[in-house]
């Protein structure tokens, strides 16, 4: 095995030759470059940017789950709410049954002339015309509850609390980016 060295300014250039075969590798001051122009794994600036990468793709994958997270619960309940609604409007139409039953509205002759409005209002009623706007309260759902989720979660957190949280998980997340930067401006200074 041969090896020859060719030095210029800051670069060096290494021929390697192994049972034939001849590899070539260039080496600069900031780092170790292969003939066919890859960078070394094992440097310090790719080796910082993939922890800087690996690091920050942990941080953006804890706020994706809790945004996730946080929908999840306010779908949950949305849905909650939703189902309350169902259950009230089955009441009511059950409780019209019962009155357009008791009052006998089936048989509409029979029905004396002040029962009549009633009776084609619980007639209506159990025709569920009126169930039809639970559907279109969704919407609306999800703003009220996602109001009263944001209402609470302001309400039990001090002003104070939320400045130290934010400032906490910023300061931690731009200082670990930092020290990645910086070890790299450390090793090339050497």
């Amino acid at each position: 095995m041969g090896m020859s060295l060719i030095a210029g300014g800051d670069r060096t250039v290494s021929v390697q030759q192994r049972g034939g075969e001849t590899h070539s590798v260039l080496e600069t001051s900031n780092t170790t470059t292969t003939t066919n122009g890859t960078v070394q794994w094992y440097e310090p600036e790719p080796l910082s940017q993939y922890m800087r990468l690996a690091f920050n793709s942990v941080v953006a994958t804890l706020v994706l789950f809790v945004a996730v997270k946080f929908l999840l619960m306010v779908r949950d309940d949305v849905n909650y709410k939703l189902d309350e609604l169902k259950l009230r409007e089955l009441q009511r139409i059950m409780e019209c049954q019962i009155h357009y039953r008791d009052n006998k509205c089936a048989v509409w002759e029979s029905v004396p002339p002040l029962l009549q409005e009633k009776c084609r209002l619980w007639g209506q009623c159990i025709a569920g015309e009126d169930s039809l706007a639970i559907n279109r309260h969704s919407a609306k759902l999800w703003a009220q509850t996602l109001a009263e989720v944001v209402n609470s979660f302001v309400e039990s957190i001090s002003v104070r609390s939320l400045t130290v949280l934010l400032t906490t998980s910023c300061s931690i997340i731009i200082v670990t980016n930092l020290a990645f930067g910086s070890y790299r401006v450390v090793h090339y200074s050497k």
